[in-house]
């Protein structure tokens, strides 16, 4: 893992409609935070809810048409999940193959506590917990050997290799299991993902700033996690497909952990430097998309500067008008995390899991792009892929 940039000063509006300063430090990145004080393919995503409506942004990169958010067809060409390869190895439902290789013994001095299962916190407004819409079991627990986090993994795990997301919290807070972003993470898990949150399930401390570091360590700690012959997750993750993502001040933990090489996409929602930094956006390398709440989220023109600003990369910048209410955490709270859990799936669907079809890239890109076309989306590409 490479370092984090050099310390400079970069803000976002913090979740929650919280406003906060961040600071990048100049340390090495994926350091260890200190203990907290505190205590077959998977299906379509449900639309979001909501009436909102936000006009779309002009003169930005190049402009596709307004967009809605279609129906989601059946994925494209994919490895049905179970399904044994000439190789020996299980093919995943768009994952990297699980290869039936010799276990390496566990040696008794490397064995840990086990994880301990935690509730999903229920939300705080909409129609609480949903069922998530694709084919694992969600499960949060809180791991010793990661006291700082908290993990939403998949049930059960080892259908095929899991891509790994680490996440930061909005508001700069370091509580991993906030309602607001329950359905979220259940839908993110359900798909096969294994999400990594900053912050312990209780509440942790708020910190006056974020930076890459707790995403790095997250990150870090599953590819470890991968090598230990006594974790459940021995041999099971793909260490090469790796998201970062977060909301608000956790979005811009995303923008700059994105400038590690390791990392192949990011994501964040609600989020944009205060000031443009062009020493971050040169080591920009992979995808990104950003997800705004449109023009009444007050992240909204940081993340649009991000978005003129970025040249180098594909870049999506999105807004739903389906917000519900508060145009900063948009849809969250709705059912399966409404348009922003659908698209975030689908991004990591595309980019992780190998997704070319009309529930991964297809909902972003041809000419019957799930967010195309209507009144529910606006969206605008710079590079964007073929």
């Amino acid at each position: 893992m490479t370092s984090a940039p050099s310390a400079a000063t970069s803000t976002s509006a913090g979740g929650s409609g919280m406003s906060a300063t961040a600071q990048r430090p100049a340390g090495a990145a994926a350091t260890k935070p200190a203990t907290p004080t505190g205590t077959a393919m998977p299906s379509t995503n449900a639309a979001g809810r909501g009436s909102a409506s936000a006009s779309t942004p002009a003169n930005v990169g190049d402009v596709m048409a307004p967009a809605t958010a279609g129906t989601q067809a059946a994925a494209g060409s994919q490895a049905a999940a179970g399904q044994t390869g000439s190789a020996g190895a299980t093919a995943g439902a768009g994952g990297a193959a699980v290869a039936e290789e010799p276990a390496e013994p566990c040696n008794a001095a490397d064995k840990t506590a086990d994880a301990k299962e935690v509730a999903f916190a229920k939300p705080g407004e909409g129609p609480g917990l949903s069922t998530p819409t694709g084919e694992f079991k969600p499960i949060m627990e809180a791991d010793p050997g990661i006291p700082t986090h908290t993990v939403i993994r998949p049930e059960p795990l080892g259908k095929f290799k899991h891509p790994i997301m680490a996440w930061g919290e909005g508001g700069c807070g370091k509580s991993g299991n906030i309602g607001m972003f329950s359905n979220l993470f259940m839908e993110f898990a359900s798909h096969g993902i294994l999400v990594v949150a900053d912050g312990p399930p209780g509440n942790g401390p708020t910190m006056a700033g974020q930076d890459a570091g707790p995403l790095l360590y997250a990150i870090e700690w599953a590819r470890k996690e991968n090598e230990r012959p006594c974790s459940k997750y021995y041999h099971k993750l793909a260490v090469d497909k790796v998201a970062v993502s977060g909301q608000s001040c956790g979005g811009l933990m995303a923008i700059q952990a994105a400038t590690d090489p390791s990392i192949t996409t990011a994501f964040p929602y609600n989020s944009g430097l205060f000031q443009r930094d062009q020493s971050i956006y040169d080591k920009l390398h992979a995808p990104m998309a950003i997800f705004d709440g449109g023009p009444d989220d007050i992240a909204f023109a940081n993340g649009m500067a991000d978005f003129n600003a970025i040249d180098k990369i594909p870049i999506l910048f999105a807004n739903p008008t389906s917000c519900s209410s508060n145009a900063h955490v948009c849809t969250f709270f709705d059912e399966h995390a409404g348009e922003y859990g659908r698209v975030g799936v689908a991004w990591m669907r595309w980019h992780l899991l190998g997704d070319e079809g009309a529930t991964g890239k297809g909902v972003f890109i041809g000419d019957n792009c799930g967010i195309c076309g209507g009144s529910k989306w606006t969206m605008m590409w710079k590079n964007a892929p073929m």
